[in-house]
């Protein structure tokens, strides 16, 4: 059985929507109030990222897989 290399949980705005990517998110995604999660790693490693980043995020790990 396949364990979880990291875990979302969906949280509170961050103060002035900042994401831990770096920037400060929209106030809106897709005509709602921007969501966002804390997502950590078995190795501690965590975050308070945005919707718009993580859907980024989990874009870019697909197409790693397809390409090998």
């Amino acid at each position: 059985m396949l364990s979880a290399n990291l875990t979302q949980k969906e949280v509170d705005s961050p103060c002035n929507h900042w994401c831990a990517s770096g920037h400060q998110a929209p106030m809106l995604f897709q005509e709602k109030l921007t969501r966002f999660f804390m997502v950590s790693t078995k190795d501690k490693i965590q975050g308070i990222f945005c919707e718009p980043c993580l859907i980024i995020a989990h874009w870019i790990a697909a197409q790693q897989k397809v390409r090998g």
